[in-house]
């Protein structure tokens, strides 16, 4: 479990980061925002209540369920990863303000979900009462913004460091080696400090490539983005590996239970539509003209992209084993990630078309909204 984290998500996280198209990203900034931090604990709240309250009533087995283990199986089901669907978005040149919709939340969206995760598993195994609530909400919130405030300076670090130290045209490999210390150095910083290593690798990689990555030489700035992707498709491709050979694990399938698998797929699905649809609604109200509508047919595309994959995966690898229901959730992920790559993903083409969504859109061409005072602020 510990290789997921510490070895396989950085780059994973960092990467998202680093190639976020900003002009695009902050004119949305606002809607990504309320899709992956409102939608992400409204997601965690229908999946992990819905289970609770079936498990109690003895609908579902097991029937002994703690409300903490659902929340926090809630938190990690909640983590979307649409890869292929993004990837289908990026080959048909789908309208950017969808794509980076999309994009955008799933990136942030992995890094609240994680934080939820680790708040709501500390309470597995423990008694808990109304005051826990309160607890896990200062304590996703102290966690989140520090991580935050961390992932921000590391990048700054990076920035500073690359303007003061020149490695020379004869050092090349040198000052990528050293520009690429960056991909787990916010991580262990964070976590040395009791944070969330996600989230600071995340708003690391925004702010490396805000600051550090202008002060590269053209040639450095293609090596960079060469390895930063390279190291990201090499860490998913060893995840989603292990969770193909993870299926023919036949000790695994003691802990299958077909209707808790049933449920919360089902529940994922219509914990998905309670998060996209009143978001959409309330966002459009508050849009003014020129920012542009959140269309129906968007909004459709935004509930069919809900995929689950590496980072959900990854913490079902750890998920708190004080009942002993860890492969309990471990083989409910894995299937409902399987079942949504499967099935969702190949369905990207199909679902585009019917929804008559535009494609062949150039992104740079296109005009994005104009961005509030606050995220004009973040581009400059």
């Amino acid at each position: 479990p510990t290789v997921f984290f510490v070895g396989l998500l950085p780059p994973i996280i960092f990467n998202s980061g680093y190639h976020v198209h900003k002009r695009h990203f902050f004119s949305n900034f606002g809607a990504i925002g309320a899709f992956a931090m409102v939608g992400t604990l409204i997601s965690t709240l229908v999946v992990g209540l819905s289970l609770y309250g079936l498990s109690s009533w003895g609908l579902i087995a097991p029937a002994d369920l703690e409300l903490s283990e659902c929340l926090t199986f809630g938190a990690l089901i909640s983590a979307t990863d649409p890869v292929s669907t993004l990837a289908v978005f990026s080959e048909l040149q789908v309208e950017p303000n969808l794509f980076y919709l999309v994009f955008g939340e799933s990136v942030i969206n992995d890094a609240v979900g994680v934080v939820l995760f680790n708040t709501f598993s500390k309470f597995v195994g423990y008694n808990h009462g109304a005051s826990t609530i309160l607890i896990a909400v200062a304590d996703f919130l102290v966690i989140f913004l520090g991580s935050v405030v961390c992932g921000y300076v590391m990048g700054c670090v990076a920035g500073l460091g690359s303007k003061l130290v020149h490695f020379g045209s004869e050092a090349k490999e040198v000052e990528m080696a050293a520009y690429a210390l960056v991909l787990y150095l916010p991580y262990f910083v964070a976590e040395s400090v009791e944070m969330s290593g996600i989230v600071a690798t995340l708003f690391a990689g925004i702010a490396t490539r805000h600051y550090a990555h202008t002060n590269l030489e053209s040639e450095s700035q293609q090596r960079a983005k060469f390895i930063f992707k390279m190291a990201a498709y090499v860490t998913e491709t060893a995840v989603f590996l292990a969770l193909g050979l993870s299926v023919f694990r036949f000790d695994y399938f003691r802990s299958y239970h077909s209707g808790l698998i049933l449920a919360s797929v089902l529940l994922c699905f219509a914990a998905r539509a309670c998060n996209v649809y009143p978001l959409s609604w309330a966002l459009n109200r508050a849009r003014k003209e020129q920012d542009g509508k959140i269309e129906m047919n968007m909004q459709h595309m935004m509930w069919f992209s809900g995929l689950r994959g590496a980072v959900a995966f990854a913490c079902a690898q750890v998920f708190p084993d004080a009942n002993g229901h860890r492969e309990v959730f471990l083989i409910t992920t894995m299937m409902i990630v399987l079942l949504t790559v499967f099935t969702m993903g190949c369905g990207t083409v199909p679902v585009l078309r019917a929804l008559d969504i535009a494609t062949g859109v150039d992104e740079d061409d296109f005009e994005a909204p104009p961005p509030s005072k606050f995220t004009q602020a973040m581009l400059e």
